[in-house]
């Protein structure tokens, strides 16, 4: 029986992969890159993301973009004003 997203060992499930691992690292790093196109002055942006899963997604974005650009993005959880 399979019971929210943990699929036991051994058991089945249908299930078909839209993105791999290395899909959804390349899409982030893409989007990063479109952020910082259309955002030259990064003191002027903060990533803010809905929980559950989009809260995950601003925070990868914000360490992509401090990657390539040298400088930190505050994301929601590095703010104090979200809570």
């Amino acid at each position: 029986m399979v019971r929210g997203f943990i699929v036991p060992p051994g058991e089945a499930v249908n299930a078909h992969v839209i993105l791999t691992a290395e899909d959804i690292r390349r899409a982030i790093r893409r989007i990063a890159h479109e952020i910082i196109e259309r955002n030259r002055d990064l003191r002027s942006i903060v990533l803010v993301g809905l929980h559950t899963r989009g809260v995950p997604l601003a925070e990868r974005l914000a360490t992509a973009i401090a990657e390539f650009e040298g400088q930190p993005v505050p994301s929601d959880r590095s703010t104090s004003a979200c809570t």
